[in-house]
């Protein structure tokens, strides 16, 4: 019996990269449980990027006020282009991967919003990039 359960939550463990690599997000796991706002490998965005005027520094910092609103956020990295944070959801402590992308020659901030364990995750990273996207939309004259 123990091996069955092994077995079952070996499976449902993903394990992957996240970052840049080659100026691009690492690709999604999976299609199920994941939104991408930047063509990688073949792998098509099923969700729009951020667009922003003014610095890239400032619209990072803007991504990081706003993912400091959110509970159970916990910022990883930060860079001059890249922000990643875990999202952990509040009953079965779940860790969701959080990722945003703002290339240094263009104005759009690129999103990678995954879960890392089981196939589907109810629409939890589509509506918390929708979520992102929104805030940063309302507060995009401050």
């Amino acid at each position: 019996m123990k091996k069955r359960v092994l077995l079952m939550s070996m499976m449902c463990i993903k394990l992957y990269a996240v970052g840049i690599v080659n100026g691009k997000l690492v690709p999604c796991n999976s299609a199920w449980n994941c939104v991408i706002t930047q063509e990688v490998d073949g792998q098509k965005p099923n969700a729009q990027p951020i667009r922003y005027t003014g610095s890239r520094k400032k619209a990072l910092a803007r991504i990081k006020a706003i993912l400091q609103t959110f509970d159970r956020v916990n910022i990883v990295t930060e860079t001059d282009d890249y922000l990643y944070a875990t999202f952990t959801s509040k009953f079965l402590k779940f860790v969701d991967d959080v990722e945003f992308y703002a290339p240094k020659d263009e104005k759009v901030i690129h999103i990678l919003s995954a879960s890392r364990t089981g196939m589907y995750e109810f629409g939890v990273n589509k509506k918390r990039v929708r979520e992102i996207v929104k805030r940063f939309e309302k507060d995009k004259n401050k």
